[in-house]
């Protein structure tokens, strides 16, 4: 069962964790919020997010809830200023997988955000340079707390462009925090838009075969 706890005055869900999330996120200084693991552009971490609070306020009060429909979503891209706006910004993603797997999932996610690879067991040098030249961080967690050895970047790759793909996650994790009740409280949604959440997760498997084409 998840719960949420406050670190630095924000709500993280533990997801299970044994609370090593929350001083994870403490020690890389990312803002927002973790929320429960899930699968994104294939793999999965702990997505971390950081809401909007100016556009989730006015997404709450026109009742429109998170949008899975790619050419809705192309369309809302175009049109800025007459569309939606998104709910909330990747911060980026955690793992705590055997490292070649968090390796490979993290890395996969590049594009999107920060990524950090959690290990509750000591890191290697080797492997500790082969986060260095991916530039993801390596934390590791034990008795004493999390403690950072590398540093890698604060958001995504400097290629990385954003596209319909990038939203179409920004809304599917909102459709996950409302699903989970995360969210509701800050902006006061409404049961619609948990019902909304509820139906765009129930499409969420052809969508992500649509959105990865």
């Amino acid at each position: 069962m998840m719960g949420a706890v406050v670190h630095g005055g924000r709500h993280v869900i533990q997801a299970d964790t044994g609370g090593w999330i929350s001083e994870v996120i403490g020690v890389l200084a990312w803002p927002g919020e973790a929320l429960a693991r899930t699968e994104v552009c294939g793999c999965r971490a702990y997505p971390v997010i950081e809401w909007i609070n100016e556009n989730i306020s006015a997404r709450s009060c026109s009742g429109v809830g998170p949008q899975l429909h790619r050419p809705t979503l192309s369309l809302w891209e175009r049109t800025p200023d007459t569309s939606p706006p998104r709910p909330l910004r990747i911060v980026g993603f955690l793992s705590d997988a055997p490292w070649r797997q968090a390796l490979h999932a993290v890395h996969s996610l590049r594009g999107l955000g920060a990524r950090a690879i959690v290990s509750h067991a000591r890191v290697s040098e080797l492997k500790l340079g082969e986060a260095d030249f991916y530039d993801l961080s390596v934390v590791t967690v034990g008795g004493s707390g999390a403690t950072l050895l590398v540093r890698g970047s604060d958001g995504p790759v400097l290629t990385a462009r954003r596209r319909v793909g990038t939203r179409f996650w920004e809304e599917y994790l909102y459709c996950r925090a409302l699903a989970d009740g995360l969210g509701q409280a800050m902006a006061g949604s409404s049961g619609a838009l948990t019902q909304a959440a509820s139906a765009a997760a129930g499409s969420h498997a052809d969508a992500v075969s649509s959105i990865s084409k």
